[in-house]
């Protein structure tokens, strides 16, 4: 009798494709070179920083001190860009301050091992939970073998590695709609 466990996110899956576990979140690693950046109203590329943040805070928090709100607690993810040891961040969290005439702004983040009383974590844990095991696709359908596998020029592996990763996103957007 096999009674060994056969979970989705627990056995190496014999599915063509990747697949997303727990586990593999740990392997999950952004290339060096990549910034993330969001567009402006004219569709230019700017990185997101701490200054960005505050700018799309600020119209935010001077309609809630016009009704009379005048204490902010940020919750932050402690990441480069809201590092609380960060001399930029609290420069430009004390301009925050003094801009928006705050009579507290509180920003805290939760050390790793404390992710459980975290409500940003809970918030996701749902997301978490409906994307695991989902199963991406490697390769173009009907195109074998994978973009990195093909005597192709890296320009062509290049947009090919691109149309394989829209179509994965396309698929876990399909899959969270679905969810919601």
């Amino acid at each position: 009798m096999d009674d060994s466990p056969n979970h989705p996110d627990h056995d190496f899956s014999t599915a063509a494709g990747y697949k997303i576990s727990p586990i593999s979140y740990m392997f999950l690693e952004k290339d060096p070179a990549s910034v993330i950046t969001h567009q402006d109203k004219l569709g230019r590329e700017h990185p997101l920083t701490i200054q960005t943040h505050v700018n799309d805070l600020v119209p935010l928090l001077m309609r809630k001190v016009s009704e009379g709100k005048t204490v902010t607690i940020l919750i932050v993810d402690g990441g480069p860009d809201w590092n609380p040891r960060s001399c930029a961040v609290l420069f430009y969290l004390a301009r925050l301050f003094k801009y928006c005439n705050l009579d507290l702004l509180c920003s805290t983040s939760y050390a790793p091992g404390q992710s459980a009383y975290n409500p940003i974590e809970h918030l996701w844990a749902p997301l978490s939970k409906k994307l695991t095991s989902a199963i991406l696709p490697d390769h173009l359908e009907g195109e074998l073998p994978l973009p990195g596998k093909q005597n192709i020029s890296a320009q062509e592996r290049t947009a090919k590695d691109q149309e394989v990763l829209d179509l994965a996103i396309g698929i876990l957007r399909e899959r969270l709609l679905k969810w919601t």
